[in-house]
């Protein structure tokens, strides 16, 4: 009899401990085992086919990762923007293989935008830069910038040409750099190297070209100005911005000797330093 509230228990016979199941029991454990683990193993491992995308800090780690950064910069061979792209990617530490010149800063863009090179370098100053991020800022971003001279630039002028009427030079990105009033005639190029090009072939009487391009070629150009090299702005463009937001900026710069030096000097004795934001540093 039960009473109200009991419960009826079925004895468990000890066949189960039997030597005749112990070998069904050890193969349910082993299946149960390795179902558990494939299981496990299909949540946390990824699909074959999947590709982590992995984020470089620096050239050099993406030559180290998978081959050389690809660059673009203006061509042809020989301009400023192949000295300098260089020069950023030796700073670096990574390899110059990668760099690839094009004509064009269209043609740059075009290329970085399918994946076919990773950044670009465009000197700030070249008429195309404004085009080339205020037409592109949703689908390409200025990654980097730095500061850099370049080959020393003069007025060349073809030996054969006392009283010079034509010039060739990159406009309007070097046309403040002389007095330019006693040319009727000013070209436009893309580069220096195309400027150079006609002035050697005798279609422009000067360009504003490279300095040592004159030493180049005794006897048919003589230089009639020296400029110099100006510390040009240089940016770096990418397919993915930089920061989040807000102010992304380098505290060992020209600014912040300057700041130091004026606290130094007792230019702001007194004050104390305005307390530091969490802005993350460009590294430039």
């Amino acid at each position: 009899m039960r009473g109200p509230g009991s419960c009826f228990v079925r004895p468990v016979s000890a066949a189960l401990e039997s030597v005749s199941n112990t070998g069904q029991i050890t193969r349910y454990k082993n299946r149960t085992t390795r179902e558990l683990t494939t299981a496990r193993r299909k949540r946390v491992e990824p699909p074959l086919h999947r590709v982590d995308t992995v984020r470089m800090e620096t050239p050099a780690d993406a030559d180290r990762a998978g081959g050389p950064v690809r660059m673009a910069t203006l061509g042809p061979a020989g301009t400023n923007h192949e000295l300098v792209a260089r020069r950023y990617l030796d700073f670096h530490g990574a390899a110059t293989s990668g760099l690839r010149l094009v004509g064009a800063f269209r043609e740059a863009v075009a290329l970085l935008k399918s994946g076919e090179v990773d950044v670009v370098l465009q000197c700030a100053v070249h008429p195309d830069a404004p085009h080339t991020l205020g037409a592109n800022f949703r689908d390409i971003f200025a990654i980097d910038c730095f500061i850099s001279d370049s080959r020393p630039l003069a007025i060349l002028t073809r030996t054969d040409v006392a009283e010079p009427q034509s010039i060739g030079l990159v406009m309007p990105a070097t046309e403040s750099y002389a007095d330019l009033r006693r040319w009727k005639t000013k070209h436009s190029y893309t580069s220096i190297p195309l400027a150079f090009a006609d002035l050697l072939a005798g279609r422009i009487d000067s360009a504003l070209v490279y300095r040592d391009q004159a030493d180049a070629h005794p006897g048919l150009l003589r230089v009639d100005e020296e400029i110099g090299s100006p510390d040009d702005v240089w940016i770096v463009y990418g397919r993915e911005r930089a920061h989040g937001g807000g102010l992304l900026a380098a505290r060992g710069g020209g600014f912040a000797r300057l700041l130091r030096a004026r606290r130094g000097s007792g230019a702001e004795a007194g004050r104390s330093p305005p307390p530091r934001q969490s802005q993350r540093s460009s590294g430039l």
